[in-house]
């Protein structure tokens, strides 16, 4: 047991003290022994020193490593955001244009977009439109955050007054239209002839960094801390009633044979041309309110980046729209001479429509007379019923057409169609969120059932006619809103263009119908008269 010990423990030093003795043959032993003990254990000492240093120089290098590796992994997770992030973006911008079909669409998806990938409670679409002389921002989309999407169907007016005398709180979006004054430019000493500045600078993004300390900001909530921005985007559109116009395009002459008569001159090619002579002025705004944070120069940069790719995906639409419309026109041309002798049938279906009632209400002989009013009623319901039909059989596909009229009708169009739709109780389907009649809603919500809904009245109104009751409430509710319209809107008798002749007829119907309708109220009046006393009492 105590040779194993000493083996274990002193064993090395021992033995290499006894060789270095053996070979150095020292004079003094035991004083060699010691010394030579001695100088191996601080050897011992420095080697487990320089173990130990070797040790903490390879740890900290390996955790020196850990951390940057780890930076290295941090920063390539950012560069991939960051990378990911750009081609977010590029791909959103890319494919707009042909994800979406109309303007609508265009701005919901770059609202939403637009909020999540800059990281904001609020992004909404303002359009500036002059109504009576009175500039108006109409805020047709938002992100749908539960806060931004509450704008949707707002209007904000110009602001009235400037200065320190302007009321506050009136909404600061127009100024983001306001050009900014263009500085003084002097031609350089070199400049060479016919040297021009370059040209002033247009409307410029407007950024507001505290909106609740600048007194023009409106707020259509509770009031917050935030920030503001508002891009303008500008363009010239042919999206309105004279955005297409004919033109002529030059054919030249076929060249002549040799020694043959020159050709004469070919007659030049109608084409169809855009009229871009209207200025649409929209506004992309963006906000942090109650969710405060200032907007970088890099997020208005973005920002504008966006707008202006809204403004070509509205310019592509526009272009399919004048393309559509071009189509619907050439069409309407070759239709002409149908639904000409179409037209010109409607009086012979009128005049046989009043002859076969006539003949139905002539009294047998020595039988009372039918009264007038009932006549009226009978003969004015037979007439919308007949001019219906045949709309319906005869002339339903050209009032299906007018669905494919893609820029907005003129005034005379809109307004005959809206008054059908009111009288027939679907007008609200016309209407847009701030209660304007629109084409688009109604081309897509109101014509493709324009002839049903007509029928329907005639249906309706024949059942009043014959009903005790007389006539309901609300269809007399209906009849006096058509008539103020009218009235309002001098939509009878009407001139329509060339190409929506087909509103003739639908004219035709409607003032048949309107007679009709109070021919049916006198019927009703003269009923309750028979059954009132002398004195008016019902007897």
């Amino acid at each position: 047991m105590d040779a194993d010990y000493l083996k274990k423990t002193v064993n090395e030093a021992v033995s290499e003290a006894l060789a270095a003795m053996a070979i150095g043959v020292p004079d003094d032993k035991v004083e060699y022994m010691g010394r030579y003990l001695k100088a191996y254990c601080e050897r011992k000492r420095a080697q487990a020193k320089l173990i130990e240093e070797v040790a903490a120089i390879e740890s900290k290098l390996t955790q020196e490593e850990i951390e940057n590796n780890i930076k290295r992994k941090e920063k390539q997770a950012a560069d991939d955001a960051k990378a990911a992030r750009a081609d977010s973006l590029t791909d959103f911008l890319m494919s707009l244009e042909s994800s979406c079909a109309t303007k609508k669409e265009a701005m919901d998806k770059l609202c939403k977009f637009t909020a999540d990938y800059m990281n904001v409670p609020a992004c909404y679409i303002g359009v500036k439109k002059v109504i009576n002389e009175v500039e108006t921002l109409y805020y047709y989309s938002a992100n749908d955050d539960i806060q931004a999407s509450k704008i949707v169907g707002k209007k904000l007016t110009a602001p009235a007054g400037e200065g320190d005398d302007a009321p506050q709180r009136q909404g600061v979006s127009f100024e983001a239209f306001k050009v900014p004054e263009a500085p003084v430019v002097e031609p350089p000493e070199d400049a060479p002839e016919g040297w021009q500045p370059p040209p002033p600078p247009g409307p410029q993004p407007l950024v507001i960094d505290n909106c609740m300390r600048d007194t023009r900001c409106k707020f259509y909530g509770i009031p917050k801390l935030g920030s503001f921005v508002a891009v303008p985007m500008i363009y010239a559109s042919s999206d309105h009633t004279e955005g297409i116009a004919a033109g002529e395009l030059k054919v030249d002459a076929p060249p002549a044979e040799e020694g043959a008569e020159p050709a004469p001159p070919a007659e030049p090619k109608m084409i169809w041309l855009p009229q871009k002579t209207v200025q649409q002025s929209m506004v992309l705004c963006l906000d942090t309110i109650g969710n405060y944070r200032q907007f970088q120069k890099k997020d208005i940069e973005i920002v504008q980046m966006i707008g202006e790719k809204l403004v070509n995906v509205f310019e592509a639409i526009e272009t399919k729209q004048f393309q559509a419309q071009s189509a619907f026109l050439d069409d309407a041309k070759m239709n002409a001479a149908s639904v000409a002798e179409a037209l010109a049938a409607l009086p012979g279906v009128e005049t046989e429509a009043v002859q076969k009632v006539e003949a139905d209400l002539t009294p047998a002989e020595g039988a009372a007379p039918v009264p007038d009013t009932t006549k009226a009623m009978t003969v004015g319901l037979a007439v919308i019923e007949a001019l219906q039909n045949n709309i319906s059989s005869n002339l339903n596909k050209n009032v299906g057409e007018l669905s494919r009229h893609a820029l907005p009708a003129v005034p005379a169009v809109v307004n005959l169609l809206y008054a059908i739709l009111l009288l027939t109780g679907i007008g609200a389907e016309a209407k847009d969120i701030y209660g304007d009649i629109t084409w688009s809603n109604i081309t897509t919500k109101c014509i493709p059932v324009l002839t049903s809904s007509m029928g329907n009245a005639v249906s309706a109104w024949k059942a009043g006619s014959n009903s005790p009751g007389g006539v309901s409430q609300d269809l007399k509710a209906k009849l006096a809103d058509t008539k103020s319209f009218i009235e309002a809107n001098a939509v009878l008798p009407g001139e329509f263009p060339a190409h929506c002749s087909i509103c003739t007829a639908l004219s035709q119907w409607l003032t048949k119908a309107i007679g009709a309708f109070d021919a049916i109220c006198a019927e009703e009046a003269y009923r309750i008269s028979l059954t009132k006393g002398p004195e008016g009492e019902v007897a």
